[in-house]
């Protein structure tokens, strides 16, 4: 279940529940601007969209498939009309919010775009698979990725979704997990090398 508190109070609010399978769990999650949608993603690869104010959910779809595993993380567009989605395996896909489980684009994946950069690889993550990637938008058509296997940045473009993503060293020795712009050529990282990098990029 899903747990909505009362900031000023410290008290819950409401209890959202999740129809899903027993070996489930929540993931990740979004809040529209407003806080009335509520978007989540789990370890089975489900993305569900919730209606916060009604306490019941809108609309959910498979994202995933067992294949590509659960989802590790999820990002609202600027204009809130979608989402991305970031697989275990390293999958990108860009979810429409109008029409249920409608894909608009799949992009390169993470470790296919990554593949021929092997000095970027964080081989120590492979034996613990303990941490997510994160996603952030930079403007409207762009957005970073971070996949804890890599030590690295990517950085897509919605407008060229087919096209190679582009690299952008972040300067880590370990996998990059939390990621955050904070004006479109700067952003911050965090890694399992316990690090944070304010990073400049040019395009």
């Amino acid at each position: 279940a899903l747990e909505v508190w009362n900031w000023s109070t410290g008290q819950m609010h409401q209890k959202l529940k999740i129809e899903s399978d027993s070996s489930s769990r929540v993931t990740n999650l979004a809040l529209n601007h407003n806080g009335t949608l509520l978007i989540t993603g789990d370890s089975n690869g489900f993305i569900r969209i919730f209606d916060v104010s009604g306490g019941k959910p809108i609309m959910g779809w498979r994202a995933q498939n067992e294949e590509e595993g659960g989802i590790q993380k999820i990002c609202l567009t600027p204009d809130e009309t979608a989402v991305v989605s970031l697989s275990d395996t390293g999958g990108v896909t860009h979810w429409s919010l109008h029409k249920t489980g409608h894909s608009l684009a799949t992009y390169p994946s993470v470790q296919n775009s990554m593949h021929g950069s092997l000095e970027s690889r964080d081989e120590n993550y492979l034996g613990t698979k303990s941490a997510n990637g994160d996603i952030c938008f930079i403007d409207n058509k762009k957005f970073l990725v971070a996949y804890p296997l890599y030590k690295d940045a990517l950085l897509y473009d919605t407008d060229n979704p087919l096209s190679e993503p582009m690299i952008v060293a972040t300067g880590h020795t370990r996998g990059v997990t939390a990621i955050h712009s904070y004006t479109n050529k700067n952003f911050v990282t965090g890694s399992m090398d316990k690090h944070v990098h304010f990073v400049t990029y040019s395009s």
